[in-house]
């Protein structure tokens, strides 16, 4: 499993083309995170920049039941975004894991409308919705 300084990486949530992505605890402070990083060992400058990009985008938002970036790690030649971890999972996998009442369903549709609302407020669209990008949590 691959290393960050400062973080004990616990699990592998996500393996995608582009990125992986991780669930840990921060050492300083023992909190729960979630940490993306590019899945290339060597990332270009336009890669970490979409990182850095996606920090800046995250912090400007206050729109409740978005997830809060928190920080930036480089070390190397590599990057790492910080995001709160709220306990939640990928809508994916709670379907498929779990399953689902309707009632459950429409509660997240309407949270989730509510999220997208807030967006398309603010002019901005999402353009990669799907479950596995959905992160709800389950007891919520």
């Amino acid at each position: 499993m691959t290393t960050i300084p400062g973080f004990d990486l616990k699990e592998r949530l996500v393996d995608a083309e582009r990125t992986v992505v991780y669930r840990g605890t921060r050492q300083s402070d023992g909190q729960s995170v979630i940490v993306k990083t590019i899945a290339s060992n060597y990332p270009t400058p336009a890669e970490i920049a979409r990182l850095k990009h996606e920090l800046e985008f995250s912090r400007s938002l206050d729109i409740p039941g978005a997830i809060r970036a928190l920080d930036l790690v480089q070390h190397g030649s590599q990057a790492w975004l910080v995001v709160e971890d709220v306990g939640s999972v990928a809508l994916k996998d709670l379907v498929v894991d779990n399953g689902v009442s309707v009632e459950h369903v429409l509660q997240i549709g309407i949270q989730v409308a509510k999220v997208l609302g807030e967006l398309h407020q603010r002019k901005i669209i999402h353009r990669d919705i799907k479950p596995r990008n959905l992160i709800v949590k389950p007891d919520t």
